[in-house]
């Protein structure tokens, strides 16, 4: 992302995709800043020899992520922007 960032942003909104539920044996949670043509990134995955039995255990640490982002904002290069 941080070629993406050239310069300094008050504010970003994020696009969030994680492909479609229910899980499969295999799925990512991917991130894109939301006005700009960044390029896609993998925030999580996961990976087993079944789906997960509960797909909320593969969502919770990215969705208290999310939540401290949108409550905090995020810092970078020693600036500070809103989520």
């Amino acid at each position: 992302m941080s070629q993406a960032v050239k310069k300094q942003i008050e504010y970003c909104s994020l696009l969030v995709n994680i492909d479609g539920l229910p899980l499969a044996k295999s799925s990512v949670i991917l991130i894109s800043l939301y006005d700009s043509n960044s390029v896609v990134t993998v925030v999580g995955i996961y990976h087993g020899n079944e789906k997960p039995v509960d797909p909320n255990c593969f969502l919770k640490e990215f969705v208290e992520e999310a939540i401290h982002l949108t409550n905090n904002g995020i810092v970078f290069k020693k600036r500070k922007s809103s989520v």
